[in-house]
């Protein structure tokens, strides 16, 4: 069992290799805010935020194309959120009414295994779950479609077959007709020009995600941070990493690169589901790559299997002086087992 960490500074080695990631590999400039959103509405794993364009098992295929895993883990932690809970919490609740995700490669984690749970996704032939499979925009249209009919049933009517205005209509296999028309309609997926769907064809990582959270937008669920709001962290060069520090205490760090634009990052208020929360300073971190600019600590109680909306107010002080520049940052925690956003790879 992996032990809770309750002292900042060990942590800052742990998340040593990520914090300066992005400053390497962003999304592309088309992808940013639905990607940033994507991120403070907890859809999005740690290990992915590392990189959109390189290489990383288990998420990315060796043609570039997200994974079965990667779109599973997003898609199961939407149906987390739109229960109010973590993936754990969920997990543990479906496995003790009888569901079941048995594969001969792999052993689901809760968020995949979620997606299992509730027919988003399911093996392949000879009980294979294949995690680092590649997904198609047909297959990614179906489980996109399934999500949002587990979401808010009634969503999709099943049956009959689907009329497609699409100039390669007749590559759609039968089976992904409805659930292509319905991605569509729904404006969740768009074609890829001169009138074609391209239902054969991959997703990248970043499309990927930003298809999971328009489905979470959409859906309207509580949490989801709104594209845009954050995008002022492009814009300065910074980045932010979250922890639970200890069950009284959630850590919010704030990195940007070294020589960038902005020196120095201070949490000024703090609100928690819209409650007034404290704060203290929790400074003195470096990273290879990344210059941590600010910390806090905000005291809050966690609780696991709840739902926390963090709103902050900071304030960015310029690397070459005059007036701070004032900022809001908001972002969903979804407190799993061990108090850990979004698993305990942290501890």
């Amino acid at each position: 069992m992996k032990k809770r960490v309750c002292c900042l500074a060990l942590l800052a080695g742990l998340l040593a290799g990520q914090a300066g990631a992005w400053y390497y590999d962003l999304p592309s400039e088309w992808a940013r805010d639905e990607v940033r959103a994507a991120e403070d509405s907890a859809l999005v794993p740690n290990e992915l935020t590392v990189g959109y364009s390189l290489g990383m098992p288990f998420y990315t295929t060796k043609g570039g194309g997200i994974t079965r895993y990667a779109f599973s883990e997003m898609l199961g932690r939407l149906i987390a959120l739109s229960q109010k809970t973590d993936p754990g919490t969920l997990a543990a609740r479906q496995r003790e009414a009888g569901k079941t995700a048995s594969f001969s490669d792999y052993a689901p984690d809760d968020a995949v295994f979620l997606a299992c749970a509730f027919g988003l996704v399911e093996g392949q032939p000879g009980g294979a779950f294949q995690p680092g499979g590649a997904l198609t925009r047909e297959q990614a249209a179906k489980i996109l479609t399934l999500a949002a009919e587990a979401v808010q049933p009634g969503t999709y009517q099943a049956g009959g077959d689907a009329p497609l205005a699409l100039a390669d209509a007749d590559a759609v296999s039968p089976w992904a007709r409805g659930y292509v028309a319905y991605a569509l309609q729904s404006g969740l997926m768009k074609g890829v020009g001169e009138g074609r769907f391209d239902p054969q064809g991959g997703l990248t990582i970043e499309q990927g995600t930003v298809l999971a959270y328009r489905l979470a937008d959409r859906l309207g669920l509580s949490g989801v941070v709104p594209a845009g709001a954050n995008s002022w962290m492009w814009e300065y060069g910074l980045d932010r990493t979250y922890f639970a520090a200890h069950e009284d205490a959630y850590g919010v760090c704030y990195t940007g690169s070294k020589g960038g634009p902005i020196k120095r990052v201070e949490v000024t208020e703090a609100q928690v589901n819209g409650l007034p929360a404290s704060i203290a300073p929790a400074d003195g971190y470096q990273f290879p790559g990344a210059l941590n600019v600010g910390a806090a600590l905000v005291h809050e109680p966690l609780k696991v299997g709840k739902m926390y909306e963090f709103s902050l107010k900071l304030k960015l002080y310029p690397a070459g002086g005059g007036d701070p520049i004032e900022v809001d940052d908001q972002f969903t925690y979804l407190c799993g087992k061990y108090c850990t956003y979004p698993d305990d790879n942290y501890y």
